[in-house]
């Protein structure tokens, strides 16, 4: 790895870790961490061995950091469409900070997701996007070199109910919009429309919090692998958050130290959809 990326890399991990420090019970709100990490597309140009040997080092990496054993393997978990949905030109979501997300789930019905991502902690954490009977979520995202606070918000349609095609539609779901001044008709971004597969690999315990983790790949409606990433979260525990955290680091560290598998410079896959196509954002 080239020293100006290392640096880089180590830059921002010092700057994550000191967001860390505090608990989420501090805060007086629940929240989790997730940890990503772009991946080589090369890596898995023999789609199986790739998996498996990503899950065979990853065994090894848990063992040396965390100093626990896990099996060297996955299971697919989840096998569903993608789509982000923004007023063409404008871009008035993104430009308010704001990502819509649609995933289908494995019945067929399709998930709404509103999620507000920012470096300014103190404004997400303000910020109220709750919805009747959606699914709230407040994260910290970490990627190398760079990490945010996000909160979402996820709603389950009906299964006879198109996604919405406005923005007034969406705010039926999801009434946070209808407070953003924001008007406009709705499209998918970049016209894409991602197959997303998501391997779950085993999880482990940290001063008894769980850690998930899991490999997600996204490809084109051809068939062509697009995105790649590992990743791992658990729920920010109200005690011993701190050494949690430390061993959190410890395995990113190992993750990103990989170059036969790390991605440098890969814009996230949010930024990837909204630049895949030059002119839809203007």
């Amino acid at each position: 790895m080239h020293v100006s990326t290392r640096m880089a890399l180590t830059l921002g991990l010092c700057w994550a870790m000191s967001m860390w420090s505090g608990s989420a019970a501090a805060q007086g709100e629940a929240m989790s961490r997730e940890f990503k990490v772009p991946l080589k597309l090369s890596a898995f140009a023999n789609a199986d061995a790739g998996r498996q040997q990503y899950a065979t080092q990853w065994a090894q990496w848990i063992h040396a950091s965390q100093g626990v054993t896990v099996a060297p393997k996955l299971k697919l978990d989840k096998s569903r469409s993608v789509q982000f949905l923004d007023v063409r030109g404008s871009c008035d979501l993104r430009a308010a900070q704001y990502v819509l997300r649609a995933r289908d789930d494995d019945k067929g019905r399709q998930r709404l997701t509103l999620k507000t991502r920012s470096p300014d902690a103190a404004w997400v954490r303000a910020t109220d996007i709750s919805a009747p009977g959606g699914a709230a979520k407040l994260e910290e995202d970490i990627n190398p070199g760079k990490s945010q606070l996000s909160r979402s918000v996820t709603v389950k349609l009906d299964k006879e109910d198109p996604l919405p095609t406005s923005i007034r539609t969406a705010a039926r779901s999801l009434p946070a919009l209808s407070r953003l001044s924001i008007q406009g008709n709705l499209e998918r971004v970049s016209g894409l429309l991602i197959q997303e597969q998501v391997y779950a690999m085993p999880t482990w315990k940290v001063q008894g919090t769980t850690v998930e983790a899991e490999l997600s790949f996204w490809t084109s409606d051809a068939g062509e692998l697009v995105f790649a990433e590992a990743s791992f979260s658990y729920d920010v525990p109200s005690r011993d958050a701190d050494g949690v955290a430390q061993a959190a680091k410890a395995l990113f560290d190992a993750m990103v130290a990989q170059p036969d598998w790390l991605e440098t410079g890969r814009a996230t896959k949010t930024e990837w959809v909204y630049t895949h196509e030059a002119g839809f954002c203007r």
